[in-house]
């Protein structure tokens, strides 16, 4: 009898270090919740409904429709287009975009509505439903600035400027502020801010003006803040629900645990959230104060190569990268406008701007460096440049500069 009473001991201890594990990080994974609200920031499907409730139904079937005419064979062909330039192969690029005029239609109409609803339910945490179309979405964006093109060998540089503008719009597509999402939107806009420098010149001063509203309403930053918090939210969903992005991912060990063991959800759930927190301070920040405090704290989210370690990055994502992103197309932005106000105010004065200051006193800083940004008058026009990830000024001429440059 006396030998029972050691395992029945054994299993006790087990139960009540079990129990009381469970209960402290249950508490510790509250007390993050907790401290996120009191913060501000959106923790419940409930908070989230507003936001992925305001998107047109209306919008997404536009959008499919769109879509559904885009296959990937033209996805291959537009890069290729896109690539080559239509000085190149002018005539296969009015053939691509007469075959492809109802797409164009479509999209155009698409860059005049509000948001799409494309059916995402934040309630299904990790297992929610992302849009199939992502991949034409992005296709959108070069099929209008390759329209702007021929637009503008045509000679209508205006409604070239317009169909940019359709492709600057169609980074608020998304309704759901989801991360996926907000990097699609992201995706080429680059090309937009440098096809506006060619095109622009050859354009009226009302479609420039026009092009410059566009481009000023565009909130990169603000976008992925709201992104992030919706994905705080999608994932601690999942985290509640045991969900894992993949097995495969993390081990099935890791993978059974997490979806098996209250404790080992617990565990990750709280650190995920103490993390973000963190980074959520740091993301509203420029590059050049918050870059390497959000690498750090990236870092400490994938830190070590122990279970407790893999548990818990299990439910990191890498902020930095998309931070990054978020970084380089508000400076794109920034130099886009500048130049544009820089161009406006040669073709009402027949004149350029000597310096930064006779146009834009109003001007942000480089996102890179905290300096002002560089506009320098140039023999056959000007440029505006941002010195690029590197924080140096290399007069436009390194790989990491983002160059605004205006032929005259």
């Amino acid at each position: 009898m006396k030998k029972l009473w050691i395992p029945l001991l054994i299993v006790a201890a087990l139960v009540g270090a079990y129990l009381v594990v469970n209960s402290r990080l249950d508490a510790r994974a509250r007390a993050a919740v907790a401290a996120m609200k009191a913060a501000g920031h959106p923790m419940t499907a409930e908070d989230l409904d507003p936001v992925f409730n305001a998107g047109s139904e209306s919008t997404a079937k536009v959008v499919e429709a769109a879509a559904a005419m885009l296959n990937d064979e033209d996805i291959a062909q537009l890069k290729y287009l896109d690539t080559l330039g239509w000085r190149k192969d002018r005539a296969g690029l009015q053939t691509f975009l007469a075959r492809n005029a109802k797409v164009y239609e479509l999209v155009m109409l698409v860059s005049a509505m509000p948001p799409a609803d494309f059916g995402m339910n934040i309630r299904d945490g990790l297992a929610a439903k992302i849009t199939t179309n992502l991949q034409q979405i992005a296709g959108f964006r070069t099929l209008l600035r390759i329209q702007a093109r021929e637009l503008t060998a045509s000679g209508q540089p205006d409604s070239a400027l317009r169909a940019l503008d359709a492709s600057a719009a169609l980074t608020h597509i998304f309704a759901e502020p989801v991360f996926i999402y907000h990097l699609v939107s992201m995706l080429r806009m680059d090309s937009v801010f440098t096809e506006a420098a060619e095109v622009a010149p050859k354009a009226g001063v009302p479609a420039i003006e026009r092009l410059i509203a566009r481009f000023q309403g565009l909130d990169f930053k603000a976008d992925q803040y709201r992104a992030v918090q919706a994905d705080v939210v999608t994932t601690d969903i999942g985290i509640v629900r045991g969900q894992t992005m993949t097995l495969k991912a993390f081990g099935g060990l890791v993978g059974f645990l997490l979806r098996a063991l209250p404790p080992c959800r617990n565990y990750p759930r709280a650190r995920f959230l103490e993390l973000i927190a963190r980074q959520l301070e740091v993301l509203p920040k420029p590059s050049y104060e918050g870059r390497e405090a959000l690498a750090q704290l990236d870092s400490l989210g994938q830190r070590g190569k122990d279970l407790m370690s893999r548990l818990a990055a299990a439910y990191s994502f890498n902020v930095s990268e998309f931070y990054g992103r978020a970084e380089r197309m508000t400076a794109w932005r920034d130099i886009a406008v500048l130049g544009l106000r820089a161009l406006v105010l040669k073709k009402r004065t027949g004149r350029l701007p000597a310096k930064l200051e006779d146009f834009a006193t109003d001007a942000p800083l480089d996102r890179f460096s905290g300096k002002p940004y560089v506009y320098r008058v140039l023999p056959d026009g000007f440029m505006v440049h941002s010195v690029g990830t590197d924080g140096k000024d290399d007069n436009g001429t390194a790989r990491e500069d983002l160059v605004f440059k205006v032929n005259l």
